[in-house]
């Protein structure tokens, strides 16, 4: 069985960071750290285009996306209530309703 660890964003910016500072080589990090030398390297990468973006004031690319896909979630939610409440008010305002019955 095959155990996958999951780290966390700290850990990967943490182990990033140190090969940035320190000008090592990806493969010895990697290894140093018991890590895939492409999963080093991805997290170079993303750790080099966070610190360009906060040189230049921009947020974080990664916090963009994140933030785009729950404002589209939320649009469809949205979406969805509006309807539900077009399709109520419809319904009330044909009159099809008995309001004896409510009371």
């Amino acid at each position: 069985m095959v155990f996958r660890r999951r780290l966390t964003p700290e850990y990967r910016r943490d182990v990033a960071s140190l090969m940035l500072d320190t000008g090592a080589l990806i493969a010895s990090v990697a290894q140093d750290w018991g890590l895939g030398e492409t999963v080093v390297g991805r997290w170079v990468k993303l750790e080099r285009e966070r610190c360009q973006a906060a040189q230049q004031g921009r947020p974080d690319p990664r916090e963009m996306e994140a933030e785009i896909t729950a404002l589209r979630r939320r649009v469809r939610q949205l979406e969805k209530e509006n309807e539900f409440l077009g399709k109520a008010n419809a319904f009330f305002a044909s009159g099809h309703y008995n309001t004896s019955d409510l009371s």
